[in-house]
């Protein structure tokens, strides 16, 4: 197995199969584990009585693969010997990715939560929806904002 042995951008063909191998572990394991936590929540809140349970299960259900993917990819890398700037990259784009994927659990949570209100509401006092309707969407607003304020604060920061 002299092949393993022999170098691409100074780490062995043996460290990269690792380094994918952990990447592509670490988003199967990730996913595997989303669709469990998912299943067994949305059992659970079938039998509640609260929202904020089946809240819970949308906003995983939420979680996209792209952000597994990055995830794997910052796995993987940790295993590399790579340049201060790729991996400074990758740090960021991680960042980044987090980032917006906290920004879609918020808006899955607002969404959620004042779909479920308007629900309630729609029967008792039906006048409340629009306001209801311009809560979520300052809500979504807020999240977005947010999140695009720590893109732009963090853009100069040193992920050492």
């Amino acid at each position: 197995m002299e092949i393993l042995k022999q170098s691409l951008f100074e780490n062995t063909y043996l460290t990269w199969l690792m380094a994918i191998g952990t990447g592509v572990l670490s988003v199967a394991l990730l996913l595997t584990l989303q669709w469990m936590t998912r299943k067994r929540l949305a059992k659970l809140a079938s039998q509640a009585t609260t929202q904020w349970d089946d809240y819970l299960v949308k906003v995983i259900s939420g979680t996209r693969l792209l952000f597994w993917l990055m995830f794997g990819v910052l796995m993987g890398s940790l295993l590399l010997q790579l340049p201060e700037n790729l991996e400074k990259g990758i740090t960021v784009a991680f960042v980044i990715a987090l980032l917006i994927q906290a920004g879609i659990w918020g808006g899955i949570l607002i969404s959620a939560a004042v779909n479920g209100y308007q629900e309630k509401t729609r029967e008792e006092n039906p006048a409340h929806l629009p306001t209801l309707g311009l809560l979520g969407l300052v809500g979504q607003i807020a999240v977005w904002f947010s999140i695009s304020a720590s893109l732009t604060t963090h853009r100069g920061t040193s992920y050492n």
